[in-house]
């Protein structure tokens, strides 16, 4: 498709995490940031990373291909550093699909599966702007500690991210989607609930991965509350030069109208005096 011509200019584009899983492993491709984690004992392990046209090697591939990634976005526009289709970032001949300024060309990482692996979840960055992969497993280990089924967990993870008001944008506005996977090794749905009741257990390197998670979801909402800011400032401004026009309209109507009238008033003094007829004085 990306030799086609008509396909060069196409900016459609769309992030893509695939896990699958087999002989107790966990196999996880992804491209973009539509992002997998599972729960182990509690704690948010990842099975991806986002590519992001600010990390070190993202940026270098960008800059080989001969497209820049300022403002954490690729040629200022796209913020993803690999994406399926986005064909307009894939038109350097000299390069290999996998060198592209944006390539389809995923990561893939390998989790064997153990005793403590409780279950896996899949979603794209609608969710990940708003929550982090541990507040993620934190949300569904709870549920299903109670004997819920996924897909309603699901439903409740979607209406607690959603934005009570999307007209304005910013984070809760994105669209989403998410997978919940149970590993249930052969057992029972209510022996994955009897394992999600035990205490979890966080080791230091995922709490400064989840930390550094929380930050970027920070930014991301910083930025939102930012531009919602400025629209509000926009609108305020918008407003008062509306006033301002209506009034100075208002005044240059006052005036031409005392213009008007002085000038009739002028007119009607400046006037020639009317001539009198002739008196005839002879007797």
């Amino acid at each position: 498709m990306r030799g086609a011509e008509e396909m060069k200019d196409d900016v459609s584009g769309t992030t893509a995490v695939v896990v699958l899983v087999k002989d107790n492993t966990i196999y996880c491709a992804n491209v973009g940031d539509s992002r997998a984690v599972v729960s182990v004992v509690g704690e948010a392990r990842p099975l991806s990373f986002d590519h992001k046209p600010a990390h070190e090697t993202e940026a270098r591939r960008i800059v080989a291909a001969g497209g820049w990634g300022e403002f954490k976005r690729v040629n200022g526009n796209l913020a993803l550093s690999r994406a399926l289709g986005d064909f307009v970032f894939k038109r350097n001949d000299s390069k290999p699909p996998e060198e592209q300024i944006v390539t389809a060309f995923p990561d893939v990482i390998k989790e064997p599966i153990g005793a403590d692996h409780e279950f896996i979840v899949l979603a794209c960055d609608g969710i990940w702007d708003v929550m982090s992969n541990q507040e993620v497993v934190d949300f569904v280990r709870e549920r299903l500690a109670e004997k819920r089924d996924p897909q309603t967990i699901a439903e409740e993870l979607l209406t607690r991210c959603l934005a009570p008001d999307c007209q304005m944008g910013g984070l809760g506005c994105d669209n989403m989607t998410v997978v919940i996977v149970g590993l249930l090794q052969g057992e029972s749905h209510d022996a994955l609930s009897a394992k999600c009741t035990r205490p979890a257990v966080i080791t230091e390197a995922s709490r400064e991965e989840n930390l550094s998670d929380g930050d970027e979801n920070k930014e991301a909402g910083d930025k939102a509350a930012s531009v919602e800011l400025i629209r509000d400032k926009i609108n305020t401004l918008a407003a008062h030069m509306e006033k301002d026009d209506e009034r100075d309209s208002a005044s240059k109507e006052d005036s031409a109208q005392s213009t008007g009238n002085k000038q009739q008033n002028t007119g009607d003094e400046d006037s020639p005096p009317e001539e009198l007829p002739p008196t005839n004085f002879t007797a």
